[in-house]
């Protein structure tokens, strides 16, 4: 019997056996894969969406296909990465903008921003790849990045089919038929819209916890917390000691209060010392391996490590999250503190999240958590398996919170997906290159258009030939060609 049979056999058990325990959503997203169509699927955050993509995944593998899964940041690649080499062996290869690992392999891990720039310019490169896997569909929505997800599937080819993977979206019908519009394509939808862990919200306003909102507005004390007094942490960390609601996830808006949070916590006793040793040494081991021993951020975190402590953010170095992200999953390190990329398709389940404020820093300014937002971050309260319910601690920094934009952001559905097509210099300079004289149809296609055909002129179109203006000014198109400045 020969290798590439026992593979093939090995590989159809397990679909089987994996059949067997699917809920409803994951049957029929897989279903329809099989049956070669591509799925845009909507579930809330710990549903259970990238099994889907691993059944796939599978499945493509056993018949001697090949496969993209793309991921919006570098830290969820890396991470599917190292999963994947687990579940698939050495069948997986990653390209982000810093490494480049077995590119030929089956199972090919890259950022969506590098699938686009293969779409748009070099489309031969994908021929050997039947689909892509976009997780984080839903980042469609996003100011810097939308873009890129629209240009990946304008410019997806014919022969490639998609697996769309989003926390919920309301609109996901019309992101569907828009896509059907373009390719002509049917593209199946499945949608699911219960929490495999129910979440219970509790509110929390100097020193009460309540599942009352206007009792939490209407508290009164003669002296409130001022906003950079972690005072009230003591209060939320015993609340959660007390009712046995470790691990815990604490999301703020700060790198430099994450930091700050997590030195705070270190103070307090939420582990034994065997505990904390047990902890610190498996930091160190990981550290050891990878030779950072005596890295600074190393030096830095293992005080909190001993303490069952951790923070979390971008501008770590990424092997030190990865360490911390590793710990996390074990249960054994009961608090982080951490921005929202936490709740980016990592998967770090906890059983409580807590939120530092329901107000952030955008583009400068200070603004409500959308809708999307806080159930993005919530969905990572309650650990399918492990949790009846998963909870939810939020706190009220202050008596000023609109209670009707509070109600909508916790108890309504996520914003639709609106389109924030806005093409690159770069994107222009390759549309000229590879496709001349479609270039207008090309940009026609966008979700924009789409959505608001009778704005597209205005808004969308002016916008670009004003960027292809100053191109032909700077002399990198010349005669509607590009010039060798151009390339």
């Amino acid at each position: 019997m020969s290798s590439k049979f026992l593979l093939f056999l090995q590989n159809i058990i397990y679909l089987f056996k994996m059949a067997l325990k699917l809920d409803r959503f994951q049957k029929e997203a897989i279903s329809f894969a099989l049956s070669g169509y591509s799925v845009l699927v909507s579930a809330p955050t710990g549903a259970g969406k990238t099994l889907i993509a691993e059944l796939v995944i599978k499945d493509a593998i056993t018949h001697g296909d090949k496969v993209i899964y793309t991921a919006p940041i570098k830290a969820i690649s890396n991470q599917k990465y190292k999963d994947f080499l687990l579940k698939f062996g050495g069948e997986v290869g990653i390209i982000t903008g810093d490494i480049s690992i077995s590119p030929e392999k089956p199972v090919l891990i890259m950022t969506t921003e590098i699938f686009r720039n293969k779409a748009v310019a070099f489309p031969e490169s994908l021929s050997e790849y039947k689909w892509v896997i976009f997780d984080e569909f839903h980042y469609i929505d996003d100011h810097s990045r939308g873009t890129v997800w629209e240009e990946s599937l304008i410019f997806l080819p014919d022969w490639m089919r998609f697996i769309g993977l989003s926390a919920t979206v309301t609109n996901i019908n019309e992101i569907a038929d828009w896509i059907n519009h373009i390719h002509g394509r049917v593209v199946k939808v499945v949608v699911e819209n219960k929490r495999p862990v129910p979440l219970k919200i509790i509110f929390y306003n100097n020193g009460l916890f309540t599942p009352d909102l206007f009792s939490a507005l209407g508290i009164s004390k003669k002296q409130e917390h001022s906003f950079d007094d972690y005072e009230y942490i003591d209060d939320i960390v015993s609340y959660i000691q007390e009712n046995k609601m470790f691990p815990c996830i604490y999301f703020t808006f700060s790198r430099s209060k994450c930091a700050e949070i997590a030195e705070y916590v270190s103070s307090m006793n939420i582990i034994s010392d065997s505990e904390g040793h047990e902890l610190e040494e498996n930091f160190k081991s990981i550290m050891r391996n990878l030779g950072l021993e005596n890295d600074p951020y190393c030096a830095e975190m293992i005080p909190l490590i001993r303490k069952g402590v951790a923070f979390h953010h971008a501008g770590l170095v990424p092997i030190v999250k990865e360490a911390i992200e590793e710990l996390f999953s074990t249960g054994r390190l009961k608090f982080i503190s951490t921005t929202e990329t936490f709740a980016l398709g990592i998967n770090m389940p906890a059983k409580t999240c807590i939120f530092d404020n329901i107000v952030k820093f955008s583009d400068g300014h200070k603004r409500y958590l959308k809708a999307r937002e806080f159930h993005q971050m919530a969905g990572r309260a309650g650990r399918r398996g492990m949790d009846k319910v998963g909870y939810i601690i939020l706190r009220i920094p202050n008596r000023n919170i609109n209670i009707n934009i509070l109600n909508q952001i916790i108890y309504s559905a996520p914003e639709p997906i609106k389109s924030k097509f806005n093409p690159s210099y770069s994107t222009i300079l390759n549309i000229y290159k590879n496709f001349k004289g479609e270039f207008k149809n090309i940009i026609s296609k966008s979700l924009f258009n789409y959505q608001s055909p009778h704005n597209f002129k205005t808004q969308i179109l002016e916008n670009v030939l004003k960027k292809i203006s100053l191109l032909k000014k700077l002399n990198y198109i010349r005669d509607n060609n590009l010039s060798p400045k151009g390339y």
